[in-house]
């Protein structure tokens, strides 16, 4: 959708999230169940000793995390994504990104993660947008996705009313639009 003022807005999908929140319950629960019948099962019973305690806990703090962020997701009323001629305004997921100027902008890229893809923003400063996260669970998950795929800020279309091919590309054009707007302006006070 796109407003007068010249920025793409990107809803929330309302639809996919309350998906995603409902799988994560699922698992929360299969988690809950593992544990539970690891703890009342006989030990003679079991194929797989102590099986249900270790995945049954991890299961429920990943899904549990996950259903706690896409709950709160659910009743953000905020666009998930706004594309401006200032840049990228990010709310599309679990970290509230905010403002990314253009100027910080080096490039964007796309980087798969099993049978996730993701859009990474490659910006100058990755540590400065970590350090901007109030939470400290988010500030680790911003670091760890540094380390290991060269951007702390990464946008899924999981959440947004657009697909991912569409959002890549309108991403990039709207980042060469502005590298032309910039070159341009370098050419004209060159000139003068």
């Amino acid at each position: 959708m796109t407003t007068p003022s010249n920025q793409i807005e990107i809803p929330l999908s309302k639809t996919k999230l309350f998906l995603l929140f409902a799988g994560s319950l699922v698992f929360v629960i299969l988690g809950i169940w593992l544990t539970w019948y690891e703890l009342t099962t006989s030990p003679y019973h079991r194929k797989r000793p102590y099986f249900g305690l270790v995945i049954g806990p991890l299961a429920n703090i990943f899904f549990g995390t996950a259903a706690y962020f896409l709950c709160k997701k659910l009743f953000d009323r905020k666009p998930g994504l706004i594309i401006s001629d200032e840049g990228i305004f990010d709310n599309s997921g679990a970290f509230n990104i905010g403002l990314i100027p253009w100027t910080d902008v080096l490039r964007i890229k796309e980087v798969s993660v099993g049978k996730q893809t993701f859009i990474n923003v490659v910006v100058k400063d990755p540590l400065a947008y970590i350090a901007r996260q109030k939470e400290p669970i988010q500030r680790r998950l911003m670091k760890m996705s540094y380390d290991m795929y060269g951007s702390a800020i990464g946008i899924t279309s999981n959440g947004l009313q657009c697909r991912r091919k569409d959002l890549l590309e309108l991403l990039k054009a709207n980042f060469r639009k502005w590298k032309r707007k910039q070159n341009q302006i370098v050419n004209d006070n060159h000139i003068s």
